[in-house]
């Protein structure tokens, strides 16, 4: 269950359970109302522009982006290759062809009943600009120039932005980073639901909350375990849309849900290693190649 009590001009929201069958009853009290009355903001897309004028690329890569990339300045979701459409398609049939943007959208109105979307949430891709078919034809270490440079932008932008929250969902390596606010900006499996405190140039404080990319759930195929990936999933979305309004969430439910996760993942891991034939995932690493759909 969940609780609520008020800590130092925050409110911080409990999140425990007992048994799986109250987890989604407990979810559904982290639920919040952001405030929508906020001005999106676009003064950062000049730093995507300037940084595309780097690249040729495809016609509706720049404008997709951008409009991924247009939303309330209170939240920013760093999102490792959301589609690999946005070279091809306009907006509109590029989100319905792309399972990851539309989980993304699923549970950012769930987490603030229908407040918050995909329409207004500014939305970076991990590989800025650069889709699957782009990194194809660079060598490794193009690649980890370019994954650096394109780094140093979205650092840029966060700084620019200084939002309430940095919602990241980056799984893949990341091999060449170069600051602290950057090493912040790539997420791990065992860290979903973890929060990282910095504070912006301006003396503002904001907060990072680690989750995972949406894939891992669509990659496993025992249902039981891909249900509590999916409660994982809304439950670091929760726990950014609640930093937006200033609550903090704590409890053993937060630990709880990620080590049963975990657990999953390892019973997987050590049936393939005797040859068994189970169905699931792996360690996150195994989304390479797989994202991006």
């Amino acid at each position: 269950m969940a609780s609520t009590f008020l800590n130092m001009n925050r409110v911080v929201q409990q999140f425990d359970y007992t048994d799986v069958g109250e987890l989604e009853a407990a979810l559904s009290l982290l639920i919040v109302v952001p405030d929508t009355s906020i001005a999106t903001t676009k003064e950062h897309l000049r730093l995507i522009k300037a940084y595309a004028g780097n690249y040729s690329l495809p016609s509706w890569t720049l404008s997709n982006a951008e409009i991924l990339a247009t939303g309330f300045r209170d939240m920013i979701v760093i999102l490792t290759e959301p589609t690999d459409k946005a070279d091809t398609l306009p907006f509109e049939p590029m989100m319905e062809g792309s399972r990851t943007i539309r989980s993304l959208d699923r549970a950012l109105q769930w987490a603030s009943k229908g407040q918050r979307s995909v329409q207004n949430t500014i939305i970076l891709d991990g590989r800025l600009l650069r889709s699957r078919a782009f990194q194809q034809r660079e060598s490794r270490s193009l690649r980890r120039h370019r994954d650096s440079q394109g780094f140093g932008v979205i650092d840029d932008i966060c700084k620019l932005v200084e939002p309430s929250v940095v919602l990241v969902c980056n799984c893949c390596r990341f091999e060449t980073l170069n600051s602290r606010t950057t090493d912040l900006l790539v997420s791990r499996i065992p860290e979903a639901g973890n929060i990282e405190m910095l504070t912006w140039p301006s003396g503002a404080q904001g907060s990072i909350v680690k989750s995972f990319h949406p894939e891992f759930i669509y990659k496993c195929e025992q249902p039981d375990q891909r249900a509590l990936r999916e409660s994982l999933w809304k439950l670091t979305i929760a726990t950014a849309t609640n930093i937006i309004l200033k609550s903090n969430l704590r409890g053993s439910g937060i630990s709880k849900l990620r080590s049963t996760v975990l657990r999953g993942m390892d019973t997987f891991a050590e049936s393939r290693r005797n040859g068994q034939n189970t169905q699931g995932t792996s360690k996150a690493g195994t989304l390479r190649g797989r994202i991006g759909r």
